[in-house]
């Protein structure tokens, strides 16, 4: 019985910590800080944004942000608890 117990908690405790590795991996993709950078833009200026507006060669171009709601949301998770809880909920969510 003792066996059976320990292969199961080392079961679960393998599995989050693949979670989390799994996390830390996908936040190191430059588009999250893209993604915070225009969700704060559009919380500072009431508005989702539709042209470009970051760049120097093509601003003022249309642009479709399909992922508005989604920068929105990681800029206000960004603000409540900074990068560290950014990734500690993605590895809670992999989980």
């Amino acid at each position: 019985m003792p066996l059976q117990r320990f292969i199961k908690w080392f079961a679960w405790i393998l599995c989050i910590l693949v979670g989390i590795i799994l996390c830390l991996k996908n936040l190191r993709e430059p588009d999250i800080w893209w993604m915070l950078t225009t969700g704060d833009w559009m919380l500072e200026n009431s508005k989702v944004i539709k042209e470009d507006v970051f760049s120097f060669t093509f601003a003022g171009t249309p642009w479709i942000n399909v992922k508005w709601a989604f920068e929105i949301l990681i800029s206000l998770l960004n603000r409540l608890g900074g990068p560290e809880f950014l990734m500690t909920l993605q590895a809670l969510v992999v989980t």
